[in-house]
């Protein structure tokens, strides 16, 4: 048995959810365990020194043909395992997210992305037209000077922004909101897509369907691997909504779009720019100015110094 077949037959348990994971995980680096120590051990030890209920226990044990069918599957498709607490496991996440990062991580693609200078973009999937204009332009500019671009690969937005980078010439990171088994290229990126300009990301179970919970959780990954967040529009609720919030309780820099005279698609804007996000505003030729952006991103700070970016606004005005 290796590693990754361990790891799979761990998560495969019924009831074991990632915090309980994440604890396991803890446990098993502290004990001097390895994982493949782990999930031979008796039920006995699983219940008795690391205090697992004796049902997840005898799950765990009765998962290991699951786990070795799955890890072929998951070879034949070239997707790797990158598991907390080693060296592959991107420092970005661990250093925003900390405690509450995903303990693991399925990807596919090229995976030097993953130490790539990011930004993430967030916004509806029934964005203006407007919002789909200044996503494109945001994108295509960033990727131009080399920044990665994260999205979550949702119609909208989401879309925009890849193949802005994709079309480019800049990569791109799908971070998806199901397993990594149920990933398929889009129309809208497919002839865009090379050996070494993506990265697919999943934190879920690979043969997991969609689920709109998950697509929560995948907005906070996404912070978590980002140096900055581009909200596009937000209603007063949803997904966008919930991206912006947890941004701003990560203290991760925060841009958001304004407007002057914003569509309901865009409603939420104003709240966030109430609470300390930085606005995102367009030059006298009505393109988005990304200093402040920019200056972020190359600078590494954090929102709590934003008074530092405030910069460049006498000669940029709101969205029309």
């Amino acid at each position: 048995m290796i590693r990754e077949t361990a790891l799979l037959q761990l998560i495969q348990a019924k009831g074991l959810g990632n915090s309980t994971l994440n604890l396991i995980l803890t446990q098993i680096r502290e004990m001097g365990y390895s994982l493949v120590d782990f999930v031979t051990a008796s039920t006995f030890v699983m219940t008795n020194e690391f205090g697992l209920d004796s049902n997840i226990a005898h799950s765990i044990k009765n998962a290991q043909e699951n786990a070795d069918r799955l890890y072929e599957e998951l070879q034949k498709k070239e997707i790797k395992i990158i598991i907390k607490g080693t060296p592959e496991y991107p420092s970005q996440i661990l250093r925003i997210l900390k405690e509450t990062a995903p303990p693991i991580l399925f990807v596919k693609g090229n995976t030097n992305l993953l130490n790539s200078k990011s930004i993430g973009f967030c916004g509806s999937r029934n964005v203006s037209e407007k919002g789909i204009q200044i996503a494109y332009e945001c994108a295509t500019e960033l990727s131009q000077k080399g920044i990665n671009i994260i999205s979550g690969y949702a119609r909208g937005v989401d879309l925009t922004t890849h193949k802005a980078a994709l079309r480019s010439g800049g990569s791109t990171i799908f971070v998806i909101a199901e397993g990594i088994l149920q990933f398929k290229e889009k129309k809208e990126v497919h002839e865009y897509l090379s050996i070494d300009n993506f990265l697919v990301i999943s934190e879920f179970q690979p043969r997991l369907p969609w689920k709109a919970h998950n697509a929560m959780q995948r907005n906070r990954t996404i912070c978590g691997l980002s140096r900055a967040l581009i909200l596009i529009e937000s209603r007063k609720n949803g997904g966008t909504f919930e991206a912006g919030r947890t941004a701003l309780e990560l203290q991760q820099p925060l841009f958001v779009v304004e407007y002057a005279h914003p569509e309901i698609s865009a409603e939420g804007n104003k709240y966030f720019l109430e609470r300390g996000a930085i606005a995102l505003r367009s030059n006298r030729q009505g393109k988005p100015k990304l200093d402040n952006v920019f200056y972020v991103l190359n600078n590494n700070i954090s929102k709590r110094i934003e008074n530092n970016v405030q910069m460049n606004f006498l000669d940029s005005i709101c969205f029309e």
